[in-house]
């Protein structure tokens, strides 16, 4: 079976979810591969898709973007 590697991801386009001014980390981890599509919760329990893109950022982390879709 097919090991997958924990990453950890950010989110680059926060504002879609808090507003555009707000200085804020959104950040998770996963073993979905880059290309997937999952669901994160915010820390006001909002729920949003991101999608895995992968470019690498500072401190091991890599990128993810929120989807215009919530649930």
């Amino acid at each position: 079976m097919l090991q997958r590697t924990l990453r950890t991801y950010q989110v680059i386009n926060p504002g879609r979810l808090v507003g555009p001014a707000a200085d804020v980390d959104i950040v998770f981890h996963t073993d979905m591969p880059v290309g997937a599509v999952v669901i994160i919760e915010i820390v006001d329990g909002r729920r949003a898709f991101a999608s895995l893109i992968g470019d690498p950022l500072n401190d091991g982390r890599v990128s993810a973007e929120i989807i215009r879709a919530y649930l």
